[in-house]
């Protein structure tokens, strides 16, 4: 994308949290609106609610493929 002038040099997250800010990196919407708000134990069986739709869910009709990597028990 840089090659191309596309230049993405600022970011900024959901929350300073752990959890509630990978949750709005996936939903593109605040904790406060996915219905995550504090940050999950590993071993948490909270997480995302199963009504949530993410970014690459509304994005698979349209052709894309997508993939998370890492960190991502939510």
């Amino acid at each position: 994308l840089a090659s191309e002038g596309v230049r993405f040099s600022d970011f900024h997250v959901g929350a300073s949290v752990c959890s509630v800010s990978r949750a709005a990196l996936l939903t593109a919407r605040l904790g406060v609106r996915n219905g995550v708000v504090t940050n999950f134990h590993v071993d948490s069986k909270n997480g995302l609610p199963l009504t949530e739709n993410t970014i690459a869910e509304l994005l698979k009709p349209a052709g894309y493929s997508t993939a998370a990597i890492g960190k991502w028990h939510l």
